[in-house]
């Protein structure tokens, strides 16, 4: 007995009533268009239609119709139900077919992911080694001059660039930063586990926390000016000159290459011209060092004389401003405007301190909320100054505001022991927060 076909599966289902919808319309549509299909139908139907017959004929017992001793209604029986079997057991073969193909198509499917991510895993840029922009004030560039944000993150080729009066922290998973001065321009490097940066021109600040040996955080890879950072804090400057200062405030670091390399300690500096070896180290001179962000005082600009209105607050390294006509920010229009510093000042020694400030137009100065300084009256140029015994290494809170009526605006905060020369209230003895001392 030749097996059942596809057709003749469909038809025997559809005339004992087992099809689907779905199927219950295929039989419609291909009656109406097949017309091998509605012969095959029509033959079907007439058998079952007979067998039908021949059972309804015979209600009880077989069915005899040419007296030889014959059960016709169980032959017919019989028939169907071993079509009925081969037709089964032919779908589960296709089931079981088609069950196993898809399965090898899934599996296919996943190595192929597995191939792709584990390529894109080997060769995407390790964000451990990628900065992100924890902090800026002011204009900050990529390399095609559109404007970087807060949040960015700098792969490998990026090149961002400051603005002259803008600021920028640039911060690492692990902590490290590298803050960037006005008018510095710095590129991000791939050098492996490396974190690594190339100082283009400007100055820049890091803090740097503990590398390891073999994995050091690298400035300028490759060239003369090399720095070769294990976890320490320190300057590093590009002079007019295409020169490269490097200072040291904590920690030790090695500038150059080769066997040119030196090793600077903590409060050394040297310097490097192109293509030649470093300097020898010297002390550190810190009258030309910049810390970064980590000190200096919180500086709120207003657009009004009174501290209302617009405003724009910055990290400022220390009061040593002579605007002229210019707005302090670029910000802020106009020249009538008023400003607040805050901070912490810690003097490095026990003394008597003279403070003295060069305005126009008017300043106040408190330290641990004690009025020290009082030049407020509106005057073109004026001068002011007070001594006051302060305790080395003992924090004091410090307050300035500063107001600027029209025209020439300005303000200096010095301060001068006995012993040494008036000098502007240095850096290093200014913090902007609790969390910076």
């Amino acid at each position: 007995m030749q097996p059942l076909d596809e057709r003749d599966q469909l038809i025997l289902r559809h005339l004992d009533g087992e099809t689907s919808p779905d199927e219950r319309a295929a039989v419609i549509e291909r009656l109406a268009t097949d017309a091998d299909f509605g012969s095959r139908f029509r033959g079907y139907a007439f058998q079952v239609a007979r067998l039908h017959e021949l059972l309804e004929a015979d209600r009880g017992g077989g069915f005899d119709p040419v007296g030889d001793g014959t059960d016709v209604r169980a032959d017919l029986l019989a028939l169907a139900s071993e079509e009925r079997k081969a037709a089964t057991a032919k779908l589960e073969r296709r089931r079981h077919r088609s069950r196993r193909l898809t399965r090898l198509a899934c599996a296919s499917a996943v190595l192929v992911l597995i191939a792709v991510a584990a390529r894109w895993l080997a060769t995407r840029p390790n964000r451990a080694t990628a900065p992100e922009i924890a902090d800026l004030h002011g204009t900050l560039r990529m390399q095609d001059n559109s404007a970087a944000t807060k949040g960015d993150v700098l792969w490998p080729g990026h090149r961002i660039t400051t603005g002259s009066q803008a600021y920028a922290r640039l911060q690492f998973l692990d902590g490290s930063t590298v803050d960037l001065s006005a008018d510095t321009q710095v590129a991000c490097l791939d050098c492996g586990s490396s974190k690594a940066i190339e100082l283009v021109r400007g100055r820049i600040f890091l803090s740097v926390a503990p590398q390891a040996a073999e994995s050091p955080f690298l400035v300028n890879p490759g060239r003369a000016d090399q720095v070769r950072v294990i976890g320490t804090k320190l300057q590093i400057r590009r002079t007019a000159a295409d020169e490269t200062r490097v200072a040291v405030v904590s920690g030790e670091v090695e500038v150059g290459v080769n066997d040119r390399a030196v090793v600077l300690a903590e409060q050394t500096e040297t310097s490097v011209a192109r293509n030649a070896a470093p300097a020898p180290p010297q002390p550190l001179d810190e009258s030309e060092l910049w810390y970064g962000l980590h000190r200096g005082l919180r500086a709120t600009y207003f657009e009004n004389d009174d501290f209302t209105g617009k405003s724009v607050t910055r990290i400022d390294a220390n009061i040593d401003f002579e605007w002229n006509l210019a707005a302090p920010d670029d910000s802020l229009d106009g020249t009538v405007f008023s400003a607040r510093w805050t901070g912490w000042l810690v003097p490095q020694v026990t003394d008597d301190y003279l403070f003295s400030a060069f305005v126009d137009d008017g300043v106040r100065l408190w330290i641990d909320d004690r009025l020290v300084l009082d030049a407020w009256q509106i005057r073109q140029v004026q001068a002011a100054e007070e001594t006051i015994h302060l305790v080395g290494k003992r924090r004091y809170k410090i307050k300035v505001e500063y107001r600027d009526i029209a025209n020439y605006a300005g303000v200096r905060l010095r301060w001068q022991r006995a012993s040494t020369a008036s000098q502007i209230v240095p850096q290093s003895c200014l913090y902007p927060s609790d969390e910076a001392y």
